[in-house]
């Protein structure tokens, strides 16, 4: 697979965003970033802010960081980064659809305990139920996309991250028997 990461500076240009029937550049990424869902329509937009901080268009999920997200290298601000996308694009079943898991039985019970993205698990402080295919690959997706960043930013484009999760997933599956 292709690691398509590169400068925020690069694609500045290359975004785009309808408004009405006219397509609008975008060279104000502060508001690509400050947009909540941009990521599900753009994919991930990461900018190292003035003051050295790193701001992305998802909101945050603290489990490992106190300092807030980085990227760049692989450490506790890259791991939250990588949580916090994961769980902006992998949302928790809900509590009716976990009770119902248990409901089945042989083969079918089988399956839906090979997926992990049928169960969600609660993490950090404030408490954040997150599904638990998210918790699994955070670490790897942070290594693929995140660490392998500029620290200066960048961005993975929306079908990379979608394609990417189907695989792990697919993988996660075969490995477990589903």
């Amino acid at each position: 697979m292709a690691l398509v990461v590169g400068w925020i500076n690069k694609y500045r240009q290359m975004f785009h965003v309808r408004k009405g029937r006219r397509v609008a550049k975008f060279n104000d990424v502060e508001a690509l970033v400050n947009q909540e869902g941009t990521i599900r329509r753009l994919g991930l937009i990461v900018e190292q802010c003035p003051d050295g901080s790193v701001r992305a268009n998802v909101p945050r999920v603290q489990y490992h960081s106190t300092g807030g997200f980085s990227c760049g290298y692989s450490g506790s601000g890259p791991a939250d980064l990588a949580l916090s996308v994961l769980h902006a694009l992998i949302e928790p079943p809900t509590i009716e659809a976990e009770e119902a898991v248990w409901q089945l039985d042989g083969r079918d019970l089988e399956l839906a305990l090979a997926d992990a993205g049928r169960f969600s698990t609660t993490i950090g402080s404030p408490s954040t139920r997150i599904n638990k295919l998210t918790w699994l690959l955070h670490q790897h997706f942070k290594e693929t996309f995140i660490s392998k960043m500029p620290q200066e930013g960048g961005y993975v484009p929306i079908a990379v991250i979608e394609n990417w999760i189907v695989e792990q997933r697919q993988r996660l599956q075969a490995i477990s028997g589903g």
